[in-house]
């Protein structure tokens, strides 16, 4: 057991170092890339990336040192006044949300910064200068559509390992399990994402796409970078009335993201690879299936999320209808126990 015990945590430990490790190797690549193409970018504003990455690298980092020092340290029964606030910010500092939320938020920056630098990432050797008669610089090596497309990739497998990283103890492991199988489930889509936006920096028989199609791509990839954050989100406010014994929360949770994967990615993905496909025999890649079992496996998900839903509201109303003869007061000891849920998947700090 204990064995076990020390495994989980190493891995625990393991996931937390490569997710700040990728993203700070991310931040970087993507940081050149912008400073390289970027020269029209005032002197003074020159390092307000670096800056900003270096912030969310650094929250990163103390967020979950904070969130282990919560969970590590016996509770407090009472606690007032400014420790009070300590606590509920260092508990909230657990949750994935929080993480993903500033990550997505700068990465699509980014995104919509590089998307106006696209022309010079599509040319074999990008070069920038700043008037005509100026002298170019020398290429960049990693300044290419292959570089960029690669690191952008990153996301796909830093989400997993960050949703798996929040395996703290004082979670339920309801909670625990249903952010590794949303960990696992995004990751694809966010990889699919990037696939998509692949389009927008290859050359299709020298001629661009229309700006409307390219400005559907750009914004259903970036939402796909920033949609995570809702089912996380849903899954926090689930954890935290737990004590209501309302688990149907958690089934809500999982319906808001399998709508949403359903609305927002899998059919406009599908529709646009359909669409450069008719009218630009453009290659779609395999990704298509992808979109289409996804569509096929939401709309199964959403019916028996709903099912399971509608089921446990019906025990609940069967329970709350059914008569009592004596007084729960009055029964014996041994049977007042039959009453009270004892399930871990409540027992949340």
């Amino acid at each position: 057991m204990a064995l076990c015990t020390h495994f989980t945590n190493g891995m625990t430990v393991m996931a937390k170092s490569s997710s700040v490790l990728l993203l700070i190797i991310q931040s970087a690549f993507l940081d050149v890339i912008i400073l390289k193409l970027d020269e029209s970018v005032p002197e003074q504003s020159l390092y307000m990336w670096p800056v900003v990455d270096s912030i969310v690298a650094l929250s990163w980092i103390s967020a979950m040192v904070v969130s282990y020092l919560y969970f590590s340290r016996p509770p407090e029964l009472e606690v007032r006044g400014w420790k009070q606030v300590l606590r509920v910010v260092m508990r909230e500092l657990s949750f994935a949300y929080i993480y993903w939320l500033v990550y997505s938020a700068v990465l699509v920056a980014k995104i919509q910064r590089l998307f106006e630098f696209r022309r010079e990432l599509i040319a074999p050797h990008p070069t920038r200068t700043l008037h005509p008669s100026s002298t170019p610089h020398p290429p960049c090596p990693i300044c290419s559509a292959t570089t960029f497309k690669i690191v952008l990739s990153l996301a796909g497998i830093m989400f997993p390992l960050l949703a798996y990283s929040r395996d703290e103890v004082g979670h339920t492991e309801k909670y625990k399990s249903l952010l590794r199988h949303l960990g696992t489930s995004a990751s694809l889509d966010i990889l699919d994402s990037v696939m998509v936006l692949d389009i927008l920096f290859t050359v299709y028989d020298n001629h661009s796409l229309e700006p409307a199609m390219e400005n559907a791509i750009n914004t259903f990839s970036s939402l796909c970078l920033l949609l995570p954050i809702v089912p996380l989100l849903a899954l926090r406010i689930a954890s935290s009335v737990i004590e209501s014994r309302n688990s149907k929360l958690f089934d809500l949770a999982l319906v808001t993201n399998s709508i949403l994967y359903l609305v927002l990615v899998n059919l406009p993905l599908l529709c646009i690879r359909l669409v450069l496909w008719a009218r630009r025999d453009i290659d779609i890649s395999t990704f298509l299936i992808k979109n289409l079992m996804g569509i096929i496996k939401g709309v199964i998900d959403i019916y028996q999320e709903i099912k399971m839903i509608r089921a446990w509201t019906s025990d609940q109303g069967a329970v709350n209808t059914t008569p009592r003869d004596n007084p729960v007061t009055e029964m014996p000891l041994g049977d007042k126990r039959l009453l009270i849920n004892d399930d871990v998947d409540y027992q949340f700090i």
